[in-house]
């Protein structure tokens, strides 16, 4: 460039420094989104009440929200069917929720980053397929009775699935995530 003059400039930030901020700040938008993601798939995980489960049944009680699992570079997740709880409502899903999001902060960016869930019906509840009409429901062992407990094929607790309704979800999720990453400034 003609003309162009350069003036001896010195940093007021180390460049070493700065680059690894800036490399910091880029890695936590992803991480934030997947760990929202994970989050709120296995919060619209469908739990089925233990009175519908058989007595000495090896099924328990949120066995499907407790299957999920996740990791960098996972493809093949292990079921365990021994996993569940007999709580009357409702699983607890903070441990699960805190293995997450360790998980995630170790992530390394470039990597593959799955939430896989391995229960064989995971499917059936994500996109429907029970029989429609219900041909006679479950029954709730508790009370002898048969209870209708879909509809569509669907799920009445998760209609529209958890992973799908949650995916939906992606744009904005990543977009308040970079948001708040910005509003953060740079720290160096």
């Amino acid at each position: 460039m003609a003309g162009a003059r350069i003036r001896n400039r010195t940093w007021s930030i180390d460049p070493d420094k700065m680059a690894r901020a800036l490399n910091i700040k880029a890695a936590q938008v992803p991480r934030v989104v997947v760990l929202e993601l994970g989050r709120r798939i296995m919060r619209r995980t469908p739990v089925q009440h233990p009175d519908f489960i058989a007595p000495g049944s090896l099924h328990r009680s949120g066995n499907l929200k407790v299957n999920w699992r996740y990791g960098e570079g996972l493809t093949r997740p292990v079921y365990d069917p021994a996993a569940g709880t007999a709580s009357p409502i409702g699983v607890d899903d903070s441990a699960q929720v805190a293995g997450l999001t360790a998980s995630v902060q170790g992530w390394r960016m470039g990597t593959f980053y799955a939430v896989l869930n391995a229960t064989p019906y995971a499917l059936t509840v994500e996109r429907g397929g029970y029989p429609n009409p219900p041909i006679a429901g479950s029954l709730n062992y508790k009370t002898g009775k048969f209870e209708v407990r879909t509809v569509g094929g669907f799920s009445k607790q998760a209609p529209r699935g958890m992973v799908r309704v949650t995916i939906g979800e992606f744009q904005g999720i990543a977009n308040a995530a970079a948001a708040r990453e910005r509003a953060k400034g740079l720290r160096v």
